[in-house]
């Protein structure tokens, strides 16, 4: 019964204090009280940390989350400063009134006229809390991305004899799609799927235009860091390829053939803004980073067929790809449900080598066999561009909504 009198004297203070809050909210101006409120640092078992200092043990604070759409706050907590330094502060939350935890883009505001004190003495339950130091940034907020890509570039191959000599081609299309995601639960993991396809120009050894296709799908699974203060990103990940390329020719000149492998990459890069854009941008977007990524696939499977091949490959077999990018955001409040969105540009160079073993096999001519143990080489130079879309993590969040 005392356990029920104490929890509704709470519950009535707490409707009070926001009571005479609305009250206020109603006198002052919106962005007024956005210049008087400071700003959260963080909440950690029921403290928060805010970026104000040398203030009265015992100062009452109210949390208030703003509503943009409707130009309104929400209360959401309350509590006492617990303890003060010369530059922040920990505010003890009151749980028995608590409806929501308050977060970086929440405001606090005093209750009472704040005043300076001297810092008592730390705690038990705090003792070597640091307010400067140990404080863990929240979580990055998931995403999805789906993009487009136009790509431009350069396919060129070597050869130790006469197969696939002239697999050379130069290209320009619309050609890719790629698609991210990085869960909200785990927003330092992320899967990625891409898909590239084209049709090419391909010219036998008679000069006469053969139709065929090429067509590159890779997976990939990564970790990336959280972002700190010099604004560095690195990732890592692992990443599965298979490339296809048909043809009609049909001599060895130009011949069919697939591949897989896999293989690991490392990615660093300079990040100035957030991987998800929270509030509306300029015309012209924000800058989010730019990036150097290495992928090494150690073996290539290579399968010719069915009727010329070169041989089976061999374990020296690899593939390397380099790119560097950029990327650009943007963020529109005035289109209707999808608002962010990106750009990028990319150069990659990408290079197989590929050394073959075993009998060879050519259907095509009785006048010509294909030497064993060839060694070839292919190329792709290429400038991609990507325009698409940014999506908050609705799928993730209905797995595992977080509870701050």
């Amino acid at each position: 019964m005392k356990d029920y009198f104490r929890v509704f004297s709470h519950l009535s203070n707490f409707l009070l204090i926001s009571f005479c809050f609305i009250f206020f909210l109603q006198a002052e101006d919106l962005a007024l009280l956005k210049q008087k409120a400071f700003r959260i640092l963080k909440e950690e078992n029921g403290n928060v940390i805010l970026s104000i200092g040398d203030l009265a043990q015992g100062q009452k604070i109210l949390f208030v989350r703003p509503i943009e759409e409707l130009q309104e706050f929400e209360v959401i907590a309350n509590g006492i400063v617990s303890i003060s330094s010369s530059k922040t502060s920990i505010v003890r939350l009151n749980t028995d009134t608590l409806k929501k935890f308050p977060t970086k883009t929440d405001f606090a505001v005093f209750l009472g006229q704040p005043k300076k004190f001297i810092t008592p003495p730390v705690k038990s339950g705090l003792e070597g809390y640091s307010a400067e130091s140990n404080n863990p940034e929240d979580p990055e907020p998931g995403f999805m991305q789906m993009g487009f890509s136009y790509d431009q570039g350069k396919f060129s191959s070597t050869s130790s004899n006469r197969a696939n000599s002239y697999k050379s081609f130069s290209y320009k299309d619309f050609t890719g799609f790629h698609f991210i995601w990085h869960p909200e639960f785990l927003p330092n993991y992320g899967a990625e799927f891409s898909h590239t396809s084209m049709d090419i120009p391909i010219y036998d050894y008679f000069n006469s235009l053969k139709s065929s296709s090429l067509s590159l799908t890779s997976l990939r699974v990564s970790y990336r860091n959280r972002v700190k203060a010099n604004k560095i990103r690195w990732k890592i990940f692992l990443q599965s390829n298979y490339q296809e390329f048909k043809t009609e020719n049909a001599d060895e000149y130009v011949i069919t053939s697939n591949n897989a492998g896999f293989g690991f990459g490392g990615q660093i890069g300079y990040e100035k803004g957030q991987s998800l854009l929270t509030s509306k941008t300029s015309l012209w977007g924000q800058p989010l980073g730019i990036y150097l990524e290495l992928f090494y696939q150690p073996t290539l499977i290579v399968i010719d067929g069915p009727y010329i091949q070169r041989g089976s490959a061999s374990v020296s077999s690899n593939f390397t790809t380099f790119s560097l990018f950029y990327i650009h955001q943007f963020y529109y409040d005035f289109i209707p449900w999808f608002k962010k969105y990106f750009f990028e540009i990319r150069y990659t160079t990408s290079t197989s080598n590929i050394k073959f073993n075993g009998n060879t096999k050519n259907v095509s001519s009785n006048f010509y066999t294909i030497p064993e143990g060839g060694s070839y080489s292919e190329k792709n130079d290429y400038i991609s561009v990507v325009f698409g879309l940014k999506f908050e993590d609705w799928f993730g969040r209905s797995l595992k909504p977080r509870t701050k």
